[in-house]
Protein backbone atom coordinates (compact mmCIF):
# COMPACT_ATOMS: atom_id res chain seq x y z
CA UNK A 1 0.00 0.00 0.00
CA UNK A 2 1.43 3.38 -1.01
CA UNK A 3 1.01 6.59 0.63
CA UNK A 4 -1.77 7.89 -1.25
CA UNK A 5 -4.14 5.15 -0.95
CA UNK A 6 -2.87 3.95 2.85
CA UNK A 7 -5.01 0.21 3.85
CA UNK A 8 -7.52 1.98 1.50
CA UNK A 9 -8.61 0.59 -2.37
CA UNK A 10 -11.34 1.73 -4.64
CA UNK A 11 -14.55 0.13 -5.35
CA UNK A 12 -12.66 -0.97 -8.69
CA UNK A 13 -9.80 -2.88 -7.14
CA UNK A 14 -11.78 -4.30 -4.35
CA UNK A 15 -14.61 -5.73 -6.64
CA UNK A 16 -14.25 -4.59 -10.29
CA UNK A 17 -12.04 -7.58 -11.25
CA UNK A 18 -14.22 -10.43 -11.74
CA UNK A 19 -14.93 -9.28 -15.20
CA UNK A 20 -11.71 -10.33 -16.61
CA UNK A 21 -13.22 -14.39 -16.81
CA UNK A 22 -17.11 -13.22 -16.39
CA UNK A 23 -19.35 -15.83 -18.72
CA UNK A 24 -20.63 -12.41 -20.20
CA UNK A 25 -18.30 -10.87 -21.22
CA UNK A 26 -18.11 -10.49 -25.19
CA UNK A 27 -15.99 -12.16 -27.07
CA UNK A 28 -16.57 -11.51 -30.82
CA UNK A 29 -18.15 -8.31 -32.20
CA UNK A 30 -21.66 -7.90 -32.54
CA UNK A 31 -23.61 -6.32 -35.43
CA UNK A 32 -27.02 -5.10 -35.07
CA UNK A 33 -29.71 -6.72 -37.66
CA UNK A 34 -33.22 -6.02 -37.32
CA UNK A 35 -33.45 -4.68 -33.88
CA UNK A 36 -30.61 -7.71 -32.46
CA UNK A 37 -27.33 -8.23 -32.32
CA UNK A 38 -25.79 -11.04 -34.24
CA UNK A 39 -22.33 -12.19 -33.57
CA UNK A 40 -19.65 -11.84 -36.31
CA UNK A 41 -15.75 -11.72 -36.99
CA UNK A 42 -13.24 -9.31 -36.82
CA UNK A 43 -13.03 -9.33 -40.54
CA UNK A 44 -16.68 -9.06 -41.09
CA UNK A 45 -17.19 -5.87 -38.34
CA UNK A 46 -14.46 -3.91 -39.67
CA UNK A 47 -15.39 -4.42 -43.16
CA UNK A 48 -18.91 -2.80 -42.40
CA UNK A 49 -17.19 0.14 -40.16
CA UNK A 50 -15.26 0.92 -43.23
CA UNK A 51 -17.79 0.56 -45.96
CA UNK A 52 -20.14 2.75 -43.81
CA UNK A 53 -17.73 5.26 -43.29
CA UNK A 54 -17.00 5.58 -46.96
CA UNK A 55 -21.32 5.83 -47.61
CA UNK A 56 -21.34 8.63 -45.29
CA UNK A 57 -18.52 10.84 -46.48
CA UNK A 58 -19.63 10.11 -50.34
CA UNK A 59 -23.05 11.16 -49.31
CA UNK A 60 -22.46 14.02 -46.90
CA UNK A 61 -19.19 15.36 -46.46
CA UNK A 62 -16.30 14.19 -44.56
CA UNK A 63 -17.13 16.84 -41.56
CA UNK A 64 -20.19 14.77 -41.37
CA UNK A 65 -17.88 12.03 -39.53
CA UNK A 66 -16.15 13.17 -36.15
CA UNK A 67 -13.77 10.79 -33.72
CA UNK A 68 -13.06 11.43 -30.32
CA UNK A 69 -9.83 9.39 -28.71
CA UNK A 70 -10.44 8.23 -24.91
CA UNK A 71 -7.80 9.95 -22.34
CA UNK A 72 -7.25 5.99 -21.50
CA UNK A 73 -5.75 5.96 -24.67
CA UNK A 74 -1.85 6.06 -25.33
CA UNK A 75 0.01 8.87 -27.35
CA UNK A 76 0.68 6.58 -29.96
CA UNK A 77 -3.02 5.87 -30.27
CA UNK A 78 -4.48 8.64 -30.25
CA UNK A 79 -2.03 10.20 -33.03
CA UNK A 80 -3.07 7.36 -35.35
CA UNK A 81 -7.08 8.58 -34.68
CA UNK A 82 -6.07 11.74 -35.76
CA UNK A 83 -4.38 10.61 -38.61
CA UNK A 84 -7.72 8.29 -39.83
CA UNK A 85 -10.00 11.31 -39.20
CA UNK A 86 -7.37 14.14 -41.19
CA UNK A 87 -5.69 12.07 -43.44
CA UNK A 88 -8.13 9.05 -44.35
CA UNK A 89 -11.44 10.43 -44.00
CA UNK A 90 -10.39 14.44 -44.50
CA UNK A 91 -11.99 16.11 -41.41
CA UNK A 92 -10.34 17.91 -38.17
CA UNK A 93 -13.55 16.99 -36.58
CA UNK A 94 -11.38 15.19 -33.78
CA UNK A 95 -10.95 15.19 -30.02
CA UNK A 96 -10.00 13.97 -26.91
CA UNK A 97 -11.07 14.48 -23.60
CA UNK A 98 -7.76 14.64 -22.44
CA UNK A 99 -7.41 18.58 -24.32
CA UNK A 100 -11.50 19.80 -22.87
CA UNK A 101 -10.89 18.23 -19.50
CA UNK A 102 -7.60 17.23 -18.19
CA UNK A 103 -5.60 19.97 -20.53
CA UNK A 104 -7.75 22.93 -19.34
CA UNK A 105 -7.47 22.09 -15.89
CA UNK A 106 -3.77 21.71 -15.83
CA UNK A 107 -3.52 25.00 -17.59
CA UNK A 108 -5.73 26.69 -15.25
CA UNK A 109 -3.67 25.43 -12.45
CA UNK A 110 -0.78 26.88 -13.92
CA UNK A 111 -2.62 30.12 -14.12
CA UNK A 112 -3.61 30.44 -10.84
CA UNK A 113 -1.85 28.82 -8.37
CA UNK A 114 1.28 28.59 -10.53
CA UNK A 115 1.47 24.79 -10.57
CA UNK A 116 -0.20 22.30 -13.13
CA UNK A 117 -1.72 20.15 -10.81
CA UNK A 118 -3.67 20.23 -7.72
CA UNK A 119 -1.89 22.33 -4.96
CA UNK A 120 -2.19 19.98 -2.00
CA UNK A 121 -2.35 16.47 -1.32
CA UNK A 122 -4.72 14.01 0.70
CA UNK A 123 -2.92 14.40 4.02
CA UNK A 124 -3.75 18.15 3.62
CA UNK A 125 -6.99 17.33 2.74
CA UNK A 126 -7.23 14.90 5.58
CA UNK A 127 -5.87 17.51 8.18
CA UNK A 128 -7.81 20.87 7.31
CA UNK A 129 -10.42 22.08 9.90
CA UNK A 130 -13.03 22.70 6.80
CA UNK A 131 -13.42 21.07 3.78
CA UNK A 132 -15.69 22.54 1.00
CA UNK A 133 -17.17 20.15 -1.49
CA UNK A 134 -18.58 21.75 -4.77
CA UNK A 135 -20.18 20.29 -7.91
CA UNK A 136 -18.87 16.44 -6.69
CA UNK A 137 -19.95 13.09 -5.78
CA UNK A 138 -17.09 12.51 -3.82
CA UNK A 139 -18.08 8.69 -2.26
CA UNK A 140 -18.69 7.28 -5.70
CA UNK A 141 -16.42 8.66 -7.79
CA UNK A 142 -13.29 9.07 -5.41
CA UNK A 143 -13.79 6.33 -2.47
CA UNK A 144 -9.83 6.27 -1.94
CA UNK A 145 -10.41 10.00 -0.62
CA UNK A 146 -14.04 10.46 0.71
CA UNK A 147 -13.33 8.03 3.86
CA UNK A 148 -10.16 10.71 4.71
CA UNK A 149 -12.81 13.36 4.59
CA UNK A 150 -15.53 10.83 6.88
CA UNK A 151 -12.87 9.90 9.03
CA UNK A 152 -11.71 13.89 10.08
CA UNK A 153 -15.02 14.77 10.13
CA UNK A 154 -16.17 12.19 12.58
CA UNK A 155 -12.91 12.00 14.42
CA UNK A 156 -11.30 15.40 14.61
CA UNK A 157 -14.47 17.77 13.85
CA UNK A 158 -13.60 18.48 10.31
CA UNK A 159 -16.47 21.28 9.28
CA UNK A 160 -17.85 19.87 5.83
CA UNK A 161 -20.00 22.04 3.10
CA UNK A 162 -21.30 20.37 -0.28
CA UNK A 163 -22.78 22.07 -2.99
CA UNK A 164 -24.13 20.28 -5.32
CA UNK A 165 -27.40 19.28 -7.31
CA UNK A 166 -27.41 16.18 -5.99
CA UNK A 167 -28.19 15.40 -2.34
CA UNK A 168 -25.67 12.31 -2.20
CA UNK A 169 -23.55 10.83 0.53
CA UNK A 170 -21.00 13.41 1.12
CA UNK A 171 -24.58 15.93 1.23
CA UNK A 172 -26.31 14.32 4.24
CA UNK A 173 -22.95 14.27 5.90
CA UNK A 174 -22.28 17.53 5.45
CA UNK A 175 -22.62 20.59 8.17
CA UNK A 176 -24.31 22.74 5.27
CA UNK A 177 -25.63 21.64 2.42
CA UNK A 178 -26.10 24.44 -0.63
CA UNK A 179 -28.51 23.43 -3.47
CA UNK A 180 -27.67 26.13 -5.72
CA UNK A 181 -29.54 27.14 -9.42
CA UNK A 182 -27.68 24.93 -12.09
CA UNK A 183 -24.60 26.84 -13.62
CA UNK A 184 -24.78 29.43 -10.63
CA UNK A 185 -21.74 28.60 -8.22
CA UNK A 186 -19.36 31.32 -9.65
CA UNK A 187 -22.03 33.78 -8.22
CA UNK A 188 -22.12 32.15 -4.92
CA UNK A 189 -18.46 32.28 -4.56
CA UNK A 190 -17.84 35.44 -5.79
CA UNK A 191 -20.26 36.75 -3.32
CA UNK A 192 -18.84 34.76 -0.68
CA UNK A 193 -14.96 36.32 -1.68
CA UNK A 194 -16.54 39.70 -1.52
CA UNK A 195 -17.88 39.28 1.84
CA UNK A 196 -15.03 38.31 2.98
CA UNK A 197 -12.99 40.85 1.49
CA UNK A 198 -15.41 43.78 2.67
CA UNK A 199 -15.62 42.61 6.53
CA UNK A 200 -12.37 42.15 7.31
CA UNK A 201 -12.21 38.52 7.37
CA UNK A 202 -10.09 37.90 4.97
CA UNK A 203 -6.07 36.97 5.66
CA UNK A 204 -4.79 39.97 4.93
CA UNK A 205 -1.41 39.41 4.94
CA UNK A 206 -1.28 36.51 3.22
CA UNK A 207 -2.84 37.70 0.24
CA UNK A 208 -0.54 41.21 0.17
CA UNK A 209 2.36 39.10 0.30
CA UNK A 210 0.85 36.40 -2.37
CA UNK A 211 -2.09 37.74 -4.47
CA UNK A 212 -0.86 39.90 -7.67
CA UNK A 213 -3.60 42.69 -8.93
CA UNK A 214 -5.74 42.30 -5.87
CA UNK A 215 -7.23 45.31 -6.30
CA UNK A 216 -8.35 44.72 -9.84
CA UNK A 217 -10.14 41.41 -8.43
CA UNK A 218 -12.24 43.14 -5.83
CA UNK A 219 -13.05 45.37 -8.42
CA UNK A 220 -14.46 42.63 -10.78
CA UNK A 221 -16.52 41.76 -7.58
CA UNK A 222 -18.56 45.10 -8.00
CA UNK A 223 -21.51 43.22 -9.01
CA UNK A 224 -21.81 39.91 -6.87
CA UNK A 225 -23.25 41.47 -3.66
CA UNK A 226 -24.77 38.93 -0.88
CA UNK A 227 -28.58 39.78 -2.27
CA UNK A 228 -27.35 39.32 -5.81
CA UNK A 229 -26.25 36.08 -5.03
CA UNK A 230 -29.30 35.38 -2.98
CA UNK A 231 -31.64 35.91 -5.64
CA UNK A 232 -29.64 34.27 -8.33
CA UNK A 233 -28.73 30.96 -6.88
CA UNK A 234 -31.60 30.38 -4.37
CA UNK A 235 -29.45 30.46 -1.17
CA UNK A 236 -30.81 32.75 1.61
CA UNK A 237 -28.44 35.57 2.43
CA UNK A 238 -27.72 34.20 6.11
CA UNK A 239 -26.96 31.11 4.49
CA UNK A 240 -23.91 32.82 2.58
CA UNK A 241 -22.87 34.61 5.46
CA UNK A 242 -22.51 31.65 7.30
CA UNK A 243 -20.58 30.24 4.96
CA UNK A 244 -18.38 32.65 4.64
CA UNK A 245 -17.71 32.60 8.22
CA UNK A 246 -17.22 28.98 8.53
CA UNK A 247 -14.14 29.98 6.16
CA UNK A 248 -12.98 32.81 8.04
CA UNK A 249 -13.05 31.10 11.05
CA UNK A 250 -11.69 27.66 10.38
CA UNK A 251 -8.21 26.61 11.11
CA UNK A 252 -7.65 25.79 7.63
CA UNK A 253 -9.46 25.17 4.36
CA UNK A 254 -9.52 23.08 1.17
CA UNK A 255 -11.90 22.89 -1.84
CA UNK A 256 -12.55 19.81 -3.54
CA UNK A 257 -13.74 20.07 -7.15
CA UNK A 258 -15.17 17.80 -10.12
CA UNK A 259 -16.13 17.78 -13.45
CA UNK A 260 -19.50 19.39 -12.86
CA UNK A 261 -17.39 22.75 -11.88
CA UNK A 262 -15.82 22.29 -15.42
CA UNK A 263 -19.34 22.09 -16.54
CA UNK A 264 -20.94 25.09 -15.36
CA UNK A 265 -17.77 27.05 -16.46
CA UNK A 266 -17.90 26.11 -19.89
CA UNK A 267 -21.99 27.81 -20.06
CA UNK A 268 -20.03 31.31 -19.71
CA UNK A 269 -16.66 30.68 -21.50
CA UNK A 270 -13.92 27.68 -20.70
CA UNK A 271 -13.12 25.62 -17.90
CA UNK A 272 -10.68 26.68 -15.00
CA UNK A 273 -10.91 25.49 -10.95
CA UNK A 274 -8.49 26.46 -8.08
CA UNK A 275 -9.25 26.58 -4.29
CA UNK A 276 -9.87 29.52 -1.45
CA UNK A 277 -7.23 30.97 0.76
CA UNK A 278 -5.69 29.46 4.26
CA UNK A 279 -8.58 30.45 6.41
CA UNK A 280 -9.82 33.08 4.34
CA UNK A 281 -9.92 33.15 0.58
CA UNK A 282 -8.54 30.58 -2.21
CA UNK A 283 -9.03 32.16 -5.21
CA UNK A 284 -10.56 29.23 -7.32
CA UNK A 285 -10.38 29.20 -11.28
CA UNK A 286 -14.06 27.92 -11.59
CA UNK A 287 -15.19 31.24 -11.04
CA UNK A 288 -12.26 33.35 -11.89
CA UNK A 289 -12.63 32.75 -15.65
CA UNK A 290 -15.79 32.33 -15.79
CA UNK A 291 -15.54 36.14 -14.86
CA UNK A 292 -13.69 38.12 -17.23
CA UNK A 293 -10.19 36.73 -18.29
CA UNK A 294 -8.39 39.97 -16.93
CA UNK A 295 -9.22 37.86 -13.54
CA UNK A 296 -6.93 35.07 -14.44
CA UNK A 297 -4.03 37.62 -14.40
CA UNK A 298 -5.40 39.20 -11.11
CA UNK A 299 -5.00 35.64 -9.39
CA UNK A 300 -1.33 34.88 -10.16
CA UNK A 301 0.33 33.45 -6.73
CA UNK A 302 2.04 30.27 -5.45
CA UNK A 303 -0.82 29.38 -3.04
CA UNK A 304 -0.87 25.69 -1.75
CA UNK A 305 -4.14 23.89 0.21
CA UNK A 306 -3.17 24.17 4.06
Amino acid sequence: MGSTNGISTCVKGKFGWDYVNSPDRLTTPLIRENGTFREATWDEALDLVARRFTEIKATTGPDSLSFISSSKCTNEESYLMQKLARAVIGTNNIDTCSRYCQAPATQGLFRTVGYGGDSGSIKDIENAGFVIIIGSNTSESHPVLAPRVKRAQKLRGQKLIVSDLRENEMARRADLYLHPVPGTDMIWISAVSRYLLENGLAKADFLNRWVNGLEEYKESLAQFTIEFAAQACGISKDTLKEVAHMIAEASGVCVLWAMYCRDSAIRASSKSCGAFSVGAIRFSKVWLRRQRPQMLSAVNATLSFC
